[in-house]
């Protein structure tokens, strides 16, 4: 049966480091090591270019705008109120994501199941179509389509009321 064979400091010694301790301190010295010289040289450099690290600059102006928020933010708030603008338009984005989604999968997922023929297949087309395709080709192929696009101004207007 593996595992230590009694109680005692060493043997929960060995269960923590395992078979060779000593290997596994020298690379942990290793890497700390490696982290140390890593930081002291960035900590290094950003003073050499007159850099503070920390989180001073969450209380200076933003200066740029944001178009949609759920929150009021002018450019001349700070970038603490930037910073919040955006976490909460991730969490509606992400959350109207996931109610769409649902939304989505339970109808295909009931057309799937229909009896009409037509829009059962219809529906495990687009599903095996869109599901055996890599996401980042289906990002490729709809980013080339939307660039295909003429621009708004030069799109089709027809009877110049669309517009």
């Amino acid at each position: 049966m593996p595992g230590p064979k009694g109680p005692g400091i060493f043997t929960a010694f060995l269960g923590w480091w395992g078979r060779y301790p000593a290997t596994q301190f020298v690379v942990l010295i290793g890497l700390l090591a490696i982290f140390w010289v890593m930081g002291s040289n960035t900590i290094e450099t950003m003073h050499r270019l007159g850099i503070t690290p920390g989180f001073g600059f969450l209380h200076q102006c933003a200066n740029f705008a944001i178009g949609e928020s759920l929150i009021a933010y002018a450019p001349s708030d700070t970038f603490a109120r930037a910073v919040l603008a955006g976490l909460l338009n991730t969490i509606a984005i992400a959350i109207s994501g996931c109610v769409l989604a649902t939304v989505l999968g339970v109808s295909l997922g009931i057309a799937r199941l229909s009896g009409n023929f037509l829009l059962a297949g219809l529906v495990r087309w687009y599903v095996e179509v869109v599901r055996n395709t890599p996401l980042l080709l289906q990002l490729f192929f709809w980013s080339a389509v939307t660039h295909a696009f003429p621009a708004p101004r030069q799109a089709i207007n027809p009877f110049g009321v669309v517009y």
